[in-house]
């Protein structure tokens, strides 16, 4: 894919996609709408890696294990089936 392309995608993905830098954080259930797989997250903040669709705890890594970069400020997807279409529901007990 070219960076063009890239970045069309990512402007139309922007005013329907999550995000973890605003709207993913606290402790609570990542659900995949597409495949029904869920990730629970516990922690503060998250990344995502680009490469192995891992999703991490905020460190001061910018590569992830794999060698991948990890992001922060691009849609979140699903680490199993990589669709968009996801929605974060907050754990009852989060104090965020």
């Amino acid at each position: 894919m070219n960076e063009k392309l890239d970045e069309e995608i990512l402007s139309r993905l922007k005013d329907t996609s999550l995000f973890f830098s605003k709207d993913v954080f606290g402790k609570g259930d990542l659900n995949c709408l597409l495949c029904g797989h869920i990730e629970q997250l516990n922690g503060s903040k998250f990344t995502q890696c680009e490469e192995c669709w891992e999703i991490q705890k905020v460190s001061d890594k910018i590569m992830c294990g794999c060698g991948g970069k990890v992001e922060q400020d691009k849609p979140v997807f699903c680490p199993k089936c990589h669709s968009y279409s996801v929605q974060f529901t907050k754990s009852n007990d989060s104090k965020f």
